[in-house]
């Protein structure tokens, strides 16, 4: 049958849908088929889905009559937070589709800032065009009227008004779409008569930009509606006859603060103006010259000057002359062999005087430095004060720093480069990770080792997210390793004494750290670890783990930590009966408590696991475990006044038992 019979009898569009829906083709592809092979204006989709999911589902009757079902939601009846997240999903092309809707849709569409990875716009007498990525539109003119074409629709549509007028209608709502964001804008313009403010925002945000124009007003005038600073790279291009005074472009803010510049073939720069483009990294443009002898040495000598100049590319020209390579060549001093058309030359502009790495610009040995990762600045701030003063204006941010202290070495580790030195008898030996040689020297260990690390922890705004103290031995001084004051996120401490750890975890940025493990070797570490809970550290942290076999809490201990997220340490009762329940209603009253893990200890004659469950009112099941497991029980606490809860899960150890708890929601 041809589609335009089947478009006709509406039983014959549903026994399309109905075949559709028998090969259980999915509904986008069936919809793409249905529309290939009877046409796009044959059914909408609301319509199309309606059928197919009722074929789908079993129910085959064709005249069925689907105005008395309820009405169907429309996209206006989905939640504002479920629009959120479809937008989020689409790409800025889709959300310039679906802001143009209605008002609501809109302000969800406009709460996610659009960003371009180009757009595209060539404006004539005869059609305006635009590339919204890789997206095409355009309105061409017809007679009085215009055609307009949109990628997301089938038929071109035709209308009375002018084709720049209706092209405007829908390309500048999206341009000025409330901080909208362009990688890439290209404004070609062959008609004088189309305004800025017709179409552009006052401020845009491109971050490149190239536009062509009929005028050097009419570049300049575009050019001023991007937004200075965030535009990075700036080409422009003019008519043959619009090339006016160039002075204009040089005056605007834009060109003051762009990164990058070309002025394509048409428009030629005298070189008295290069000095406009001593602020830029790179530029391309067409010079001239009345002088080659006397212009191309001050070309050479005022960019030698720039300090952001990374390269450029330059057009030469001489007025009313020829032989222009050979003229350049010959004033920069290069030698053109007799009869030879050479096709190039390079010439090197050298300084007499040999350069060492202290006399490198400031600007580039910022460069130098800003690309090193933080270990390498380690080795460049150790040359000299100049060198150190640039490294350290890049804080220094390392993943984990570990520092291992015994009464025979010092060892550390930079991320993950490894160093040490070693106590060999006589004096030491020093190894480092960029060095296949091992150093030798007569002094102490600990002090040539302090030497290259203390320099390390101590600079300016350093920034730790792990840092590990391995100090078995009482013979490093705080004051020696860290500064006042010390930036690391997370901390492990492993000593002998409190008393240490205390002196160490003192020197760590209160706030900053977020995560504390301390753990006390032996028998030597049972002062009072009271004084812990006294350090600003430990109670702006949100996370405490203590590791001893000679240090057991008590419940009244529990009461330092209400203000953590999560903890784990060693805890002992005298009285499981009296004390779990403090522990639950204890550990129920703290509002930032996410989880902890505890290894409760009951008396040393006592079955902790039996005593801990029958506190919370739980049974223990009676009858033999299977061979290696162990038994564990899961108990649920309703919080009081509360929607949340606590969940424990005990699981026997002998002697011990682990106890975890989180709190649900």
């Amino acid at each position: 049958m041809s589609s335009d019979l089947i478009k006709e009898n509406h039983r014959y569009l549903k026994a399309c849908i109905l075949y559709e829906a028998l090969q259980k083709i999915p509904i986008f592809d069936s919809y793409r088929s249905f529309c290939d092979t009877v046409g796009h204006d044959a059914m909408g989709y609301p319509d199309f889905e309606f059928w197919y999911y009722r074929f789908y589902h079993g129910n085959r009757d064709l005249d069925y009559d689907w105005s008395v079902d309820p009405k169907p939601k429309t996209i206006m009846d989905i939640p504002a937070i479920s629009m959120a997240k479809i937008a989020e999903y689409l790409d800025p092309v889709e959300r310039t589709r679906i802001r143009s809707m209605n008002r609501a849709i809109k302000a969800v569409a406009d709460s996610i800032p659009p960003v371009f990875e180009k757009i595209e716009i060539i404006v004539s007498d005869s059609s305006m065009s635009w590339w919204l990525n890789d997206k095409r539109f355009s309105c061409d003119k017809k007679g009085s009227g215009c055609t307009l074409y949109r990628p997301y629709c089938s038929k071109v549509e035709k209308r009375d008004t002018c084709h720049i007028k209706k092209g405007l209608e829908h390309l500048a709502p999206v341009l000025k779409m409330p901080n909208i964001q362009v990688n890439h804008f290209s404004l070609r313009l062959y008609d004088k008569t189309l305004n800025r403010d017709d179409f552009l925002p006052a401020t845009f945000n491109a971050k490149s930009v190239h536009i062509y124009g009929q005028t050097t007003n009419q570049v300049a005038q575009f050019l001023s509606a991007m937004t200075p600073g965030h535009l990075e790279s700036i080409s422009l291009d003019v008519s043959m006859f619009g090339r006016e005074n160039k002075r204009i472009i040089f005056d605007t803010d834009q060109f003051k603060l762009a990164k990058s510049v070309e002025f394509k073939f048409l428009w030629t720069i005298n070189v008295k103006d290069l000095v406009h483009f001593s602020h830029l990294n790179r530029f391309k443009c067409r010079l001239i010259s009345d002088n080659a002898v006397e212009d191309v040495p001050r070309i050479r000598d005022m960019i030698s000057t720039f300090e952001e100049f990374e390269s450029c590319e330059l057009e030469f020209s001489i007025v009313g002359g020829r032989c222009r390579m050979r003229k350049f060549a010959e004033a920069l001093g290069e030698e053109i062999p007799i009869g030879a058309q050479p096709m190039k030359i390079t010439h090197w502009s050298v300084d007499p005087e040999a350069k060492t790495l202290v006399d490198m610009p400031v600007v580039l040995m910022n460069k130098v430095a800003k690309y090193l990762d933080p270990v390498e600045r380690t080795y460049l701030r150790s040359m000299n004060h100049a060198i150190k003063a640039v490294a350290d204006t890049f804080p220094p941010v390392f993943e984990k720093i570990e520092v291992s202290v015994s009464d025979s070495s010092l060892y550390w580790k930079l991320n993950n480069q490894s160093f040490s030195c070693s106590n060999n008898g006589n004096g030491c030996s020093l190894k480092k990770p960029n060095s296949s040689k091992v150093e030798k020297s007569e002094e102490f260990y600990i002090k040539k080792g302090l030497e290259y690390l203390a320099p390390v922890l101590k600079m300016p705004n350093i920034q730790v997210n792990f840092l590990s103290l391995y100090l078995p031995d009482e013979i490093l001084n705080p004051d020696d390793l860290l500064p006042a004051s010390f930036n690391a996120q997370s901390v492990y401490i492993y000593s002998k004494n409190t008393n240490e750890v205390v002196q160490f975890l003192s020197k760590l940025t209160p706030g900053y750290l977020e995560s504390i493990s301390l753990k006390l070797m032996c028998e030597m570490g049972r002062e009072n670890y009271g004084i812990i809970f006294e350090t600003d550290q430990f109670k702006q942290a949100k996370s405490f783990e203590y590791k001893s076999f000679w240090v057991s809490f008590t419940v009244n201990d529990l009461l330092n930590f209400s203000h953590l997220k999560s903890f784990k340490c060693r805890l002992r009762s005298e009285n499981a009966f009296q004390d779990v329940p403090r522990i639950r209603d204890m550990i129920s009253t703290f509002d930032e408590f996410e989880s902890c893990e505890l290894e409760f200890r009951g008396r040393w004659d006592s079955v902790p696991m039996r005593e801990f469950v029958e506190a919370l009112g739980e049974k223990i099941p009676i009858g033999p475990l299977k061979e290696g497991e162990k038994l564990t029980i899961t108990h649920y606490y309703r919080i009081p006044e509360s929607r949340e809860s606590l969940v424990f899960k005990i699981t026997d150890d002998e002697t011990r038992c682990h106890v975890g708890i989180r709190k649900i929601r």
